[in-house]
């Protein structure tokens, strides 16, 4: 075998130290080119981060104030934004050094590239220190300052109770309405709101227009003119007057009104208040809605209150046929309960005559008739015995009024055992902290006095207005407390109950001790009501549970340097491989959420159409496809199905809200064409499975129909999948149906059908399923919810695609929260 020698490297001598090396461009070895040129020239060693101790955010150039955990790719990125010289290198790798919490210092070890001479490249590693520098951003400094704002909106309703308000301050919460608001006043007859900017005043009447019944009023003060340069500096007032009519009032409206409502009956009773007025004919069912640009052309008033309820005992109950929704006509029997005869005071007591009537029983038509059974107790106006001062109802017929109109079931017994309640309700004002000495709820009741013993009777009753109503509760965030359940007891006050986690009797508690002991003893000895309502345990959110994300932090990854992240991992460290260009990742969650409470609608089509208008829903395949799925066969509360809100049904699961799901199916749109295989792993109520059938085999035969297979380890909810895909339309589990509902452990997949053109996963993984990804299809695309620890701790939505060629490609998209993906032991069943 001949010999071939390797061709000779030519070596030269090293310009500085001699040393021979191969030839490059600057002829020196690489210590003496490291000596000779620092690449880290121009880029600072020392700089400085803001930090706001109020709102514990960080400063993210320019100016934005973003919330960043330590350590954290957040807060990482804010540290790059801060280097000027970085964009002349080509960034490698960035990690934080461990540093002590305390020292305020935050150290990074950077690692750099950048060419030195032509077709020479040196790369550097060196350290960069930060001062945090405490101070405070604009949001807390205008609230510790004072006369910083530039609009208020003053809300009123002209009402004996604060309970309007109460509510209204849920709402505002739920829906981030309250973001812009610099602080919160508590007046007389209602709330003023405070603004630095007048678009954001209007921002918020707008919202009140789209919760509540109002009508609004603005004017403008002139506070200076700067006749060089035309300028005017204005305060803006906005006035916001509140439906003076709350639920459960008895109203009698006017005559012309109940002509063209329908030919409704004068004398009604208010069900609900929302964006109108429905009022309903206790006598027929029938119902009107009054919008609120038809009340204030005839306003009328309530001519009985919440305040004049009393007791009535059921002796028997008939239901008579009529049904509308959640109310059932019925004729009942009642007789005034023991407490009301004994004329405690109370405002809605009514005194016995002479004749002894109270002991009368009385025959009355009710609207009740799906919720009352003899025995029960339920709370009326008592029209024979009421002092009514209304030119309305004085000139009806009164030999054809009512005794009672009952207006909503009572719970006595359960009411005055004092039981701590397991949820909490959040505030406005962040100075109304939980302790002994906090007074009042939130933003109201702080002004002291009597004002805050009235507040505090008004806040026990809208509490149990939530635990009584579903509907109301569904639209407010109900969150888990901290208190330690305790033994009943009779002290009563502001500090006992600040934390909204314990009830409180709203009889009067000034009769002596020896009357309270009498009491404990009578209530020991009381039954519970069978049927008493519980807020179960996955209806109520940790602290933590915020779905909506800030603005703000989508303003501070628009602006900077981007940072790309070569590998995508769940693996929660803070370091971080960067490209030749920075960015953190963008999400479109926060739209998605802020718009959220704008597109409920009352029918499945109004649903979906103010979504579309919203931005919800980009696509026309999907929207279709949306309108073809009645959501009110795939939830238990029907009167909420056509909320863009997620609801239970039970065992433990949810079906997510409609924008989410129009979300996952745009997002696996281009692996949801006709023919195509999909797997829904947590398929609940089976929703999501009527939406890919319609998506992957269309109704008209044009293409070959796809599959769809669902897949849930709770029996029960796999059975109620079946019922609920017949009610719509769809047949599942038969030869010739497409749809195929599976009970079993997601977490694995479903391999006899596999592989999948697209998954979706409708609970968090504590990572990504191995399982799942192996029999995506080539190309493939799976939608799932990771507890990836980058969102506060929360969780993220990651998108898994499979190429041809079974290449992996992981990105993360928004956060959210979803229930986690659990076996079926671990699960936690309601039923």
């Amino acid at each position: 075998m001949e010999f071939s020698p390797s061709p000779a490297i030519h070596r030269v001598l090293c310009a500085d130290c001699g040393t021979p090396i191969e030839p490059n461009s600057a002829n020196l070895c690489i210590p003496c080119l490291r000596n000779s040129v620092d690449i880290t020239e121009g880029i600072p060693k020392q700089a400085t981060v803001n930090f706001c101790r109020n709102c514990e955010r960080f400063l993210s150039p320019p100016n934005t104030w973003t919330i960043a955990e330590p350590e954290s790719r957040e807060l990482l990125a804010i540290c790059l934004k801060k280097l000027k010289g970085l964009n002349k290198v080509r960034l490698i790798d960035a990690s934080f050094i461990w540093t002590e919490p305390h020292s305020k210092r935050l150290r990074l070890k950077l690692t750099i590239q950048k060419e030195v001479f032509t077709s020479t490249i040196l790369q550097q590693i060196f350290e960069i220190e930060y001062v945090v520098v405490y101070g405070q951003c604009p949001d807390c400094t205008k609230l510790a300052a004072k006369n910083t704002w530039k609009a208020v909106i003053q809300v009123r309703q002209k009402v004996a109770h604060k309970r309007t308000f109460l509510y209204l301050e849920q709402l505002i919460l739920k829906h981030s309405a309250d973001k812009d608001t610099i602080s919160v006043k508590e007046t007389r007859e209602g709330l003023d709101f405070f603004y630095a900017q007048r678009s954001h005043a209007i921002k918020m009447v707008e919202f009140l227009n789209s919760v509540v019944p109002v009508r609004t009023k603005d004017s403008e003060r002139l506070l200076s003119r700067d006749i060089h340069s035309n300028t005017s500096n204005y305060k803006f007032t906005y006035s916001v007057e509140i439906v003076p009519v709350c639920k459960d009032d008895l109203v009698c409206i006017p005559k012309a009104l109940a002509r063209s409502s329908g030919n409704i009956a004068q004398l009604t009773v208010c069900v609900r208040v929302g964006s109108a007025v429905q009022l309903m004919d206790f006598t027929t069912l029938q119902t009107a809605d009054i919008a609120s640009t038809i009340y204030w052309r005839a306003p009328f008033e309530s001519i009985c209150s919440s305040s004049d309820l009393v007791e009535f005992v059921v002796l028997d109950i008939e239901p008579s046929g009529p049904v509308n929704g959640k109310y059932v006509l019925a004729d009942a029997q009642v007789v005034l309960n023991e407490p009301s005869r004994s004329g405690k005071g109370g405002k809605g007591d009514m005194e016995i005559d002479e004749e002894g009537s109270t002991d009368m029983v009385y025959h009355t038509r009710t609207h009740l008739g799906r919720h009352l059974n003899a025995g029960d107790t339920v709370k009326g106006y008592f029209l024979r015995r009421a002092n009514i001062n209304n030119a309305e109802y004085e000139s009806l017929d009164q030999s054809r009024l009512p005794d009672v109109v009952l207006v909503k079931k009572s719970y006595p017994n359960r009411r005055k055992k004092n039981r701590h309640r397991n949820w909490k309700l959040k505030s406005i004002a962040k100075e109304a902290e939980e302790g002994p000495d906090a007074f009042g709820r939130g933003a109201l009741g702080r002004r002291g006095g009597l004002d805050s013993e009235k507040v505090e009777r008004d806040y026990e009753a809208f509490l149990r207005d939530l635990e009584e109503d579903p509907e109301l509760r569904a639209t407010v965030n109900l969150y888990k407390t901290d208190v330690k359940m305790k033994g009943p007891s009779n002290t009563k006050g502001p500090s006992q109950t600040a934390g909204g986690a314990d009830s409180m009797d709203l009889e009067d508690t000034t009769n002596g001790s020896a009357g309270a002991m009498a009491d404990t003893e009578d209530t020991d000895n009381e039954v519970d009501e069978p049927d008493f309502p519980e807020i179960t345990p996955n209806e109520l959110l940790d602290a933590m549970d915020e779905l909506t994300l800030d603005d703000r932090q989508d303003e501070g990854v628009e602006s900077g340097l981007e940072v790309r992240r070569r590998h995508h991992e769940i693996d929660g460290r803070a370091t971080t491989s960067f490209g030749p260009h920075f960015a953190t990742p963008a999400t479109t969650f926060a739209y998605i959420s802020a718009m959220a409470w704008r597109s409920h609608g009352k029918t499945n089509i109004e649903l979906i159409m103010n979504m579309q208008s919203n931005g919800l829903i980009k696509s026309s395949r999907v929207a279709e496809a949306l309108k073809k799925v009645d959501r009110a066969n795939y939830v238990l509360d029907k009167t909420s199905a056509y909320r863009d809100a997620p609801q239970s049904i039970d065992y433990g699961a949810t079906i997510s809200a409609p924008h989410m799901h129009a979300h996952a199916a745009e997002n696996l749109l281009d692996f949801l064409q006709p023919g195509m295989k999909v797997l829904d792993v947590g398929s609940g109520s089976g929703y999501t499975c009527a939406l890919f059938h319609h998506l992957v085999s269309p109704a008209d035969g044009s293409a070959k129909p796809g599959k769809v297979v669902g897949i849930d380890h709770i029996k029960e909810l796999v059975d109620w999948s079946v019922g609920n895909l017949k009610a719509d339309g769809l047949v599942a589990n038969t030869p010739e149906s497409n749809i195929e509902m599976v009970c079993g452990d997601g977490r694995k997949g479903y391999p006899p059908g596999a592989p999948y053109n697209a998954i979706h996963v409708g609970a968090a993984a504590p990572t990504l399923p191995q399982e799942l990804i192996d029999q995506l299809a080539k190309p493939g695309r799976m939608f799932i919810p990771v507890e990836d620890g980058t969102l506060f701790g929360g969780q993220s939505i990651w998108q898994v695609d499979k190429d041809e060629q079974g290449n992996i490609a992981k990105s993360r998209l928004f956060g959210v929260q979803y229930v986690p993906l659990t076996d079926a032991e671990r699960q936690w069943k309601t039923r």
